[in-house]
């Protein structure tokens, strides 16, 4: 009984696969947030921020953004550092630890197109995250 379930699981997946994709039915999924593939830079905050680079590419409704940024040493609470990514429909919250200093971190959230950091070390941070834009 249970090959047989598996087999028509197999065929429905099979008949949808023909129908959908190759015919080209139901292949515009804009109406479902996901978009043709982008990317771009984020803006710095040089106030906090004294070098670096934050790119970001947009796939199939998940923003990935890559970093490598030298940070000031932040004392206030809610500093902003990078604006300008694709808006987040989370609200993530992380800390990064430093790229030459694994002893320093950073506390930050992201808000919308905003990377908001909280008290930290100087120091450079590198890494990566990723969030849902859908």
């Amino acid at each position: 009984l249970m090959g047989d379930v598996e087999h028509s699981y197999n065929y429905i997946e099979l008949l949808c696969v023909l129908y959908f994709c190759i015919s080209g039915h139901n292949t515009d999924l804009s109406d479902h947030g996901i978009v043709k593939a982008y990317s771009g830079d984020a803006v710095i905050n040089s106030d906090w921020v004294s070098a670096g680079t934050v790119v970001y590419k947009v796939l199939n409704g998940t923003c990935f953004v890559d970093f490598d940024i030298t940070v000031k040493q932040i004392t206030a609470i809610n500093t902003l550092i990078v604006s300008g990514l694709p808006e987040s429909t989370i609200v993530r919250h992380g800390r990064i630890t430093g790229w030459e200093n694994g002893d320093i971190s950073m506390p930050f959230y992201l808000n919308k197109k905003d990377i908001i950091a909280n008290p930290c070390g100087a120091g450079r941070y590198a890494g990566c995250l990723s969030f849902s834009i859908i």
